[in-house]
């Protein structure tokens, strides 16, 4: 049985403590022996993209890699585990950016619920564009959720987040030589009011407006559809089950959680962390 860690990022509640079923992490059926590491604030206490920035840049060892000192912060170590994912919301992308860019290797998936951001008119985040490419090429699974969120009056602009999701994603694909493509929204999701498109294991789905009021375009995303992506793209793929939407399928009509078809499926072959509010609008 595999043994799968969980990097849990950005302003969010650790497992159990958000107000939404929707929003906690700690809903999502694993099926695998899962351990989830949450980190919500910076080392200055703050929760904006700096301060993940801050982060990332405090666990930068000689050799430039970020994750090892990361892990060892909370006793933990990379070769004790099978498969690595991150997945974070909103300045989130101050510590995934760096963190995808010096230890993509070693990262087998990355979700990213409205956590790209940048100054308008920027060049795609070099990390994302990395990782995008190799999971563009099915090496990595990637997921990009975007919203039309972006910085407020007083703060300093930026793209909204589909916007930079579109950016370094479709860098990414370019880089692989290939394109991203309008697909069906994933069974088990939510319908992206703006658009799903895919290459290989690399995703954007584009919900756009479609929180608006609830509580915003932005947080919606994380107080909605945490469990739902992680439980339908990320838990398959961890797996081993390349055709994500498949399984969220087979479990919707019976009610057979993904796993116990897997197991199934498997049998026949071989006989043949405290969190903070998230809801309040904060610089990312």
């Amino acid at each position: 049985m595999s043994n799968w860690l969980i990097i849990w990022a950005g302003p969010v509640y650790g497992p159990g403590g958000a107000s939404t079923a929707g929003g906690d992490i700690g809903k999502v059926e694993w099926g695998q022996p899962t351990q989830i590491v949450t980190f919500n604030v910076g080392p200055d206490g703050g929760w904006g993209s700096s301060s993940f920035g801050l982060l990332a840049g405090s666990f930068r060892d000689a050799d430039g890699r970020i994750l090892p000192r990361l892990l060892a912060s909370r006793g933990l170590n990379a070769s004790d585990y099978d498969k690595i994912a991150i997945a974070g919301f909103s300045a989130f992308h101050g510590l995934a950016n760096p963190l995808l860019l010096s230890d993509g290797d070693s990262i087998d998936a990355a979700i990213l619920l409205d956590a790209c951001f940048e100054g308008t008119a920027a060049a795609p985040k070099a990390g994302y564009r990395d990782f995008a490419a190799k999971a563009a090429r099915g090496e990595k699974l990637m997921v990009f959720l975007g919203s039309t969120g972006q910085n407020g009056p007083g703060l300093p602009p930026t793209s909204k987040g589909y916007e930079c999701a579109f950016n370094a994603a479709g860098a990414g694909a370019a880089d692989a030589g290939a394109a991203l493509e309008e697909v069906p929204t994933p069974e088990g999701m939510r319908a992206a009011k703006c658009g799903a498109y895919r290459t290989g294991d690399l995703w954007v789905l584009n919900y756009c407006d479609l929180f608006a009021g609830n509580p915003d375009v932005h947080g919606g995303i994380v107080k909605h559809m945490t469990e739902e992506t992680l439980q339908t793209l990320l838990v398959p793929y961890l797996s081993g089950v390349r055709s994500s939407g498949a399984l969220a399928r087979l479990r919707a009509p019976l009610g057979v959680p993904w796993w116990g078809w897997a197991l199934g499926l498997a049998g026949l072959v071989g006989a043949g962390a405290a969190g903070v509010a998230v809801a309040r609008r904060q610089r990312r």
